[in-house]
């Protein structure tokens, strides 16, 4: 559609009759319900951009109002250059950051059994990191909360320990003091020494009080032992109970330590493989169809980037990706015509190559310009890549779209944006259906 025949072009120029491109089958996956499919094949014409329809129909898609949004528009790119409202879904469960995917496109539903896996296998992996996390901060407070409390029962133990010697000590004191007066009331024939047959009054009454002091003293000896008797079997059962927790707080200590380092482990083996399973969303994401779209989503990126570059670098062509589309769809079913499919970095599995420019079947006759070298024919040219460019077409425009430093025509991102650059050249006003036409 883009091929250069030698001719005065014009927008949308064909060079040769063209076969429909056939779609492929969709898999089993891929199969919808009479109504869903009905809907699908909606939405792929909106998409597609088909030219000459009625007027407007590509320079400004209709906007559904939506009472609860301040912008019924919704997200725009460069210029106007917009994603369609149903594809500007709520964000999906994983948004990717990956630099291959324009961010405008970053919310675009998608759908495929690779996706699916993908996502299904992220989300596993998330859930994984996420419980080794919960597990692992449990641990740690715990662990806290365990070691205070061994700090706590070494602090009881150690005031044990300090109250159990005072008082063994105060006993063996007691015991030698009353000792002491049990045997000095020996030596005196009782407690105080006796009083009878002395005729000293005197002598009687200080032995009288001798009594009664060492009566007194005898007994608060006795209480005193009891009391430090009855201090020495708490402290020593406070000691017994504080080693018997301080053995099963070191052994919940272990426990617990042992579960902290699994769930660091576990979690950090789950931090690893989310960034895989990252890598593996977003390669899949690539491949992965855009929901009610005849292509993925790596095709869509090529559009948009190619008419949001075009418009940012010249604005007055006004070049929307929906024309790009509309052409990508006629010219070779979104690269699949030749029964291969875009790869994630946007190579055609299988080239496309249109038919020999020999004059036959109404086509015009374009002698080999490039010894075969885009066109793998050395005698007569035809068109090459999704965009079917002519070679000498493809020379005078070729731009690289996806900066690995070549053109390629069999590239989808270097064939848009050369598409862009011929169809700008036509421009302005290329947001219109006059324009296009």
């Amino acid at each position: 559609m883009l091929a250069w025949t030698g001719r005065v072009p014009r927008p949308l120029d064909l060079a040769m009759p063209r076969p429909r491109p056939t779609p492929p089958p969709p898999t089993a996956t891929e199969r919808r319900p009479p109504v869903r499919r009905r809907r699908a094949r909606g939405a792929q014409v909106l998409a597609a951009g088909l030219v000459l329809t009625a007027p407007l129909a590509l320079a400004a898609p209709a906007r559904a109002q939506d009472p609860t949004s301040t912008d019924a528009g919704g997200t725009d790119g460069i210029d106007g250059t917009e994603v369609p409202r149903h594809l500007r879904q709520p964000a999906p469960v994983i948004i990717v950051d990956d630099p291959r995917v324009d961010p405008d496109l970053g919310a675009v539903p998608l759908e495929g059994e690779d996706y699916d896996r993908a996502v299904a296998a992220y989300l596993g992996t998330q859930q994984r990191r996420d419980q080794a996390a919960e597990t692992f901060n449990h641990a740690v407070t715990e662990l806290t909360d365990l070691l205070a409390a061994k700090t706590r029962l070494a602090s009881e133990r150690n005031v044990a320990i300090r109250r159990k010697g005072k008082a063994e000590n105060r006993l063996r004191e007691l015991r030698g003091e009353l000792k002491g007066v049990a045997v000095d009331g020996y030596v005196r024939g009782g407690l105080g020494g006796p009083i009878e047959g002395s005729l000293d009054v005197e002598e009687a009454l200080v032995n009288s009080r001798r009594r009664v002091y060492v009566s007194t003293l005898h007994g608060d000896q006795l209480a005193e032992q009891r009391l430090n008797l009855a201090v020495l079997d708490e402290m020593t059962t406070t000691l017994a109970r504080t080693e018997a927790e301080q053995r099963a707080v070191d052994e919940r200590i272990g426990r617990v330590s042992e579960t902290r380092d699994r769930a660091a482990e576990e979690r950090e083996q789950a931090t690893t493989q989310l960034s895989l399973d990252k890598r593996a969303v977003a390669d899949t994401r690539l491949l992965a169809r855009v929901v009610d779209l005849d292509y993925s989503l790596v095709v869509f990126n090529a559009y948009y980037r190619a008419a949001k570059l075009s418009r940012a670098t010249d604005p007055g062509c006004g070049l929307r990706w929906q024309a790009l589309a509309g052409i990508g769809r006629t010219e070779s079913h979104h690269g699949t015509y030749a029964g291969g499919y875009v790869d994630a970095d946007g190579n055609l599995t299988v080239p496309i190559y249109g038919p020999v420019l020999d004059g036959s079947n109404g086509t015009a006759v374009i002698k080999d310009s490039d010894d075969g070298e885009l066109d793998g024919r050395d005698d007569i040219d035809r068109a090459v890549g999704p965009m079917q460019f002519i070679p000498t077409t493809w020379r005078a425009f070729a731009r690289d779209g996806d900066g690995d430093g070549r053109a390629d025509p069999q590239n989808y991102y270097d064939t848009n944006l050369t598409a862009a650059a011929y169809l700008c050249r036509q421009g302005p006003g290329l947001d219109t259906d006059d324009g296009l036409r």
